[in-house]
């Protein structure tokens, strides 16, 4: 099986698999289409045919489907091979809306597949440096002689620079090469390319004597510095103009410039942003704005964004927004009175200007708002969108119009009119008020879903400014005795409404109230609170955007006075302020926008909108540097809705007929079986880990392992690093090891390393000190991808792995469990004993061979997939070097004993894939990863990167913020996996400086089963506890567990580890059927 390509002729169906996952992959995640870039020998091999008949087929096939534009498909080809491809590109024309034609960096006079000449960086034409060959403009003339359209051939160019140390030569005509230069740059690349950034100051003024040699007639740029060689595109020198005006005045298709990375994004050569792509940009105007919508992209949280400019505001900075922050950008107000002059506002006039002017390739839906009196304003609806080219309308209903008593039927009608007149291709919105959905006697929700495609449920108009006492206008939480209506509140509203379709919006606005004046002088402001009497007096402060309204940059600058004091309700989950000048001011911050967003993803609602968005900081004034802050809050924390809630059922239909049914069934998700099926394809890369400690686990449990549940097995502690650089490992657990074992095909455990990293993975841990070994045997190894073992051995001071011998037992039967299983990958984890100089001695230079031998051997020993190193707390700066060579060397030293024989039958290319089976478990509190590792060391050597699990509500928000240190610092999400733990803390009040006790899930229910139990959830932290009069208990609940899965999933992370299987109630006593936390992350994964 693994001699077996997908280009294989008598194997079709691997092909068509392949198709399937990448128009699906592309569809997911919003592209517009697919950039295939194969070998270029593959271009000639009858199997590439049959592909690209495949995926042609299967792209017909996703545009039927979903009734969206066709993807489109781009084949790349390099320059020098196109002398041997050009005669079969043309029964391609049909399949291909582009071909991509590329200078490549090897001659073709070279007779090796490394660069052994200089070639100059995109040749127009031959010279004494460029073999005719070589030249894209020899080779774009002979792709369109041979009937590819002219059209369809786009020429590509290059932002880096190649840079060689050259033999020495005095003549400058091809140089040959001796070695690369390295970047000096975080750019990543190691192949000789250097960004333009990165060479320019060699063009500064103090290098003068450094002349740029130009080549009038490549039209190519090089330069030599001693023995150094560079060649680079320079922005508006002539030999990069005149390769844009060849292009453009041979009518080729156009023009495309690798990369954004390559160019200068942050203005180091002090010649503007991105220069190289800016001057093409000058050369080649495209229309802006002809791609709207995120929610192409299936699963894709819907945001939408509520834009109202005032007259009295000339300004809002579209380009402060991140392409992925909103889904719709809706855009208020239109009249639309049938007797009455009908259009925008001069506030939307300015807003639909400004959207138009937004120099962005794929922009939010442009959704108008329409407030409507009269049914017959249908047609006036239709004009509206048609002539200002918007995507949908948003029929405002919160300000009176068609929010009166008995109008339900009325209501319905018109919307089912409006909804034939529109087709199911335009959007309709309805924004109702909170007491619309109190009093339901006014709508038929259950009927109103058939017509349009969101309900927008008013999240921040339960009090007003003009109200008698102050009060929140945006309160969450129902249960406080600050209310004397609790169903005036978020939660209140949402209870007996269908959350299909409906949307909450909240607001970035402010409001503002005063007290009444206290005239006897006998309370201080100090002492005012939310629920006293306001006054009807006009308010002291002047503010622009009119009374009652406050915006975000004014609520933070007051906050920073000395005379204000802010309180944050949790009871409401919302915060307020009071200050000297009498003034009460009801607010959203991140925090309890954070709450907010949590708690509604966890409703499975269809979505969040942001009310206000002019009010959002938008200039980053205060907080300084943060513009839409709490948008961007909205964004970060907010998980999609499950895949069902966006289905239709049959008795739904109403009175549509039937072509309005089939187009609308193009915008309807796939059956149930078949989303699960996608969602599978949808986590990719997504993997979860189980970790096992042989020291607590029975070895009749290893039989019982959940192996399918988990992608990947760690053994925890399976031994130790001496200070020789051996490994010490716990002979009491051999006997457990024995049975983890698994085959000693390294092929097959390739083939299924590389399985579980192309899924969604499910890695589950086990503790073996704590588990029955009979338990071994009844392991849910359906649910689980991976199991880790737990602490299976520690490194001591001499490098030597040192392993538990009590649990060798449990060790052998996981591992004979793991080895008569297919496609069980088991991992250990390996902790360090020692102090920070003897790890420091164990990697270095001189004793790093015996450590990377003492971890080989623990790996062979017990046939594992891999090791996680929980050494972090150890590393310092200056480790940073030693360390990525530490990896390098035991990862090549795993490879090369694993594949001894196979390195005989010339088949290492084959097993390089499955070489990095290393990972790394990283402390919550690092702020700066790149300070102690080489993050692209990490991203090359590592599986993944383990984040641990944190129950203590002071540590809650760590992850998150650790996850964002990781991103920033360059490391792939795909590698970083979430720990959530089966195990709960409980503390009890009177002991509570002692240590917490650890409860498994057994436990939990029969603490909360006690009679007077409160449960309690922490929105912004997502953590979950119980507690009674005299003990307190954390841990995890299928709520927490679904969020953080879906909040892994949405971020494209690696995937998560479930720690400790054994405390997660494997003998049913919850009565949830067994593993009730992994049977919630199954779920969570599926969307079921």
């Amino acid at each position: 099986a693994s001699n077996v390509h997908f280009l294989d002729l008598k194997r079709p169906e691997l092909a068509q698999n392949v198709t399937r996952r990448m128009v699906f992959f592309t569809k997911r995640y919003g592209f517009s289409g697919i950039f295939l870039k194969f070998d270029s020998d593959v271009l000639l091999t009858p199997g590439f045919e049959q592909f690209v008949e495949l995926l042609d087929d299967e792209i017909k096939k996703e545009k039927k489907r979903s009734g969206m534009r066709k993807l489109r498909l781009i084949l790349s080809i390099s320059s020098n091979w196109v002398k041997y491809v050009y005669r079969r590109m043309p029964k391609f024309d049909a399949y291909f809306d582009a071909f991509y034609l590329w200078a490549d960096e090897i001659s073709s006079t070279s007779e090796f597949p490394i660069p052994s000449v200089a070639v100059p960086v995109d040749p127009l034409h031959n010279s004494e440096l460029v073999p005719l060959k070589d030249s894209l403009a020899r080779n774009a003339e002979h792709l369109a002689g041979s009937g590819v359209p002219r059209k369809k051939i786009v020429i590509g160019l290059s932002t880096w620079a190649r840079s060689y140390f050259i033999r020495k030569n005095e003549e400058l005509k091809t140089p040959e090469v001796e070695s690369l230069v390295y970047s000096n740059e975080d750019s990543g690349q190691t192949d000789g390319t250097l960004g333009y950034h990165e060479v320019c100051h060699l063009l500064d003024s103090k290098n003068k004597h450094q002349q740029l040699h130009y080549d009038n007639r490549s039209e190519t740029t090089s330069l030599i510095i001693e023995d150094q060689w560079y060649s680079f595109n320079e922005p508006e020198h002539a030999a990069f103009i005149h390769k844009l005006d060849w292009i453009s005045n041979h009518e080729f298709g156009g023009i495309g410039l690798f990369s954004i990375q390559g160019d200068d994004p942050l203005n180091n050569c002090t010649r503007g942003l991105l220069p190289l792509h800016r001057t093409v940009g000058d050369r080649f105007k495209c229309r802006r704005g002809t791609k709207r919508g995120n929610l192409e992209q299936l699963g894709e949280c819907t945001r939408l964004c509520f834009l109202d400019l005032e007259e009295s505001r000339n300004s809002f900075a579209f380009e402060q927004l991140q392409p992925g922050w909103c889904s719709h950008m809706v855009i208020g107000q239109a009249s639309v009175n049938p007797y009455v002059y009908s259009g925008p506002s001069k506030g939307m006039n300015l807003a639909l200007k400004l959207y138009n002017d937004w120099e962005r390739e794929r922009k939010p839906f442009l959704i108008a708002t329409a407030s409507p009196t009269r049914f017959i304003l249908i047609e006036r609806i239709r004009h509206l969108l048609d002539e200002h080219n918007a995507d949908g309308v948003e029929l405002n209903c919160a300000n009176g119009g068609l929010d009166g008593p008995n109008n339900a039927y009325q209501m319905n009608s018109f919307l089912a009119d409006l909804r034939r007149t529109l087709g199911w291709k335009k959007q309709i919105l309805i924004s109702l008020n909170p007491i619309s959905f109190v009093d339901q006697l006014n709508f038929d929700f259950a009927n109103m879903v058939r017509s349009v495609d969101y309900i927008v449920a008013i999240g921040y108009r339960y009090h007003r400014s003009t109200n008698t006492h102050t009060g929140h206008h945006s309160p969450l939480f129902k249960n406080s005795t600050l209310l004397n209506q609790p169903k005036m509140t978020i939660q209140g509203t949402l209870e007996e409404l269908i959350y299909k379709k409906l949307i909450v919006s909240l607001s970035a606005e402010a409001m503002s109230q005063h007290f009444v004046e206290d005239i006897y002088g006998t309370r201080s402001w100090e002492s005012r609170r939310i629920g006293e009497s306001a006054s009807s007096i006009s308010q002291n402060r002047i503010r622009a955007h009119g009374p009652g309204v406050v915006s975000q940059t004014q609520v933070c600058t007051i906050m920073k006075e000395a005379t204000t004091i802010s309180h944050f309700l949790n009871e409401l989950g919302v915060p307020y302020l009071v200050n000297n000048d009498r003034e009460f001011i009801a607010f959203d911050n991140s925090r309890s926008i954070q709450i907010k967003t949590v708690w509604l993803s966890l409703q499975n609602i269809a979505g969040i909108a942001l009310h206000g968005l002019e009010h959002d900081n938008i200039a980053g004034e205060c907080p300084e540097g943060e513009p839409f802050h709490l948008l961007k809050t909205i964004a970060q924390s907010q998980n999609p809705s499950s895949p069902e809630l966006l289905e239709n059922s049959d008795d739904e239909e109403g009175e549509l007929t039937e072509e309005e049914k089939d187009l609308k069934a193009k915008k309807i998700s796939n059956d149930q079986t078949l989303r699960c099926q996608q969602f599978d394809e949808f986590t990719t890369n997504f993997t979860v880990f189980c970790s096992l400690s042989l020291d607590n686990v029975e070895i009749d449990m290893l039989a019982k392992l959940p192996l399918k549940q988990c992608n990947v097995f760690l053994i925890n502690n399976l031994a130790k690093l001496d200070e020789h650089g051996k490994t010490v490992e716990n002979e009491k657990n051999k006997e457990k090891l024995e049975k983890i074992k698994i085959s000693n095909d390294q092929t097959l455990r390739c083939q299924q390393f590389d399985e579980f990293t192309t899924n969604f993975t499910v890695f589950c841990s086990l503790s073996l000190d704590s588990v029955d070994i009979d338990m071994l045997t009844k392991l849910p190894l359906k649910q689980c991808n991976v199991f880790l073992i737990n602490n299976l051995a520690k490194l001591d001071e001499h490098g030597k792995t040192v392993e538990n011998e009590e649990n060798k037992e449990k060790l052998e039967k996981i591992v004979s469990i793991a080895n008569k299983k297919e496609k069980i990958n088991l991992w250990g984890e390996v902790g360090c004993d020692m102090s920070q100089t003897q790890w420091e001695r164990i990697i270095n230079d001189r004793k790093r061979e015996k450590t990377v031998a003492a971890l080989n051997k623990l790996m062979t020993t017990y046939q594992l997939s891999g090791l996680l190193l929980d050494c972090d707390k150890f590393m310092r700066p200056p480790l940073r070097r030693d360390f990525s060579q530490f990896l390098n060397e035991l990862n090549s030293e795993l490879f090369e004993k694993d594949n001894e024989k196979e390195n005989e039958k010339n088949v290492v290319d084959e097993l390089m894939d499955c070489m990095p089976r290393l990972a790394l478990k990283i402390q919550l509190s690092r702020k700066n990863i790149s300070e102690v590792y080489e993050p692209e060391q990490l991203n090359k050597l590592l599986k993944f990167i383990l984040l641990p699990s944190s129950i203590a509500l002071s540590k809650a928000k760590a992850k998150s913020a650790t996850i964002l240190t990781l991103e920033q610092s360059k490391i792939k999400s795909n590698l970083i996996i979430l720990e959530l733990p089966t195990f709960a803390i409980l503390q009890k009040r009177e002991e509570e400086k002692a240590e917490p006790l650890i409860v498994t899930q057994k436990e939990v229910c029969q603490f909360i089963r006690k009679p007077g139990v409160q449960h309690h959830t922490r929105y912004d932290a997502v953590t979950s506890y119980w507690k009674t009069g005299e003990e307190w208990l954390s841990g995890e609940n299928e709520q927490t567990i679904k969020y953080k899965v879906q909040y892994a999933l949405q971020r494209r992370l690696g995937g998560v580890l479930l720690k400790s299987l054994e405390s997660d109630d494997p003998e049913d006593f919850c009565k949830n059927g067994g593993y009730g936390l992994l049977n919630t992350v199954h779920t969570a994964r599926c969307g079921v």
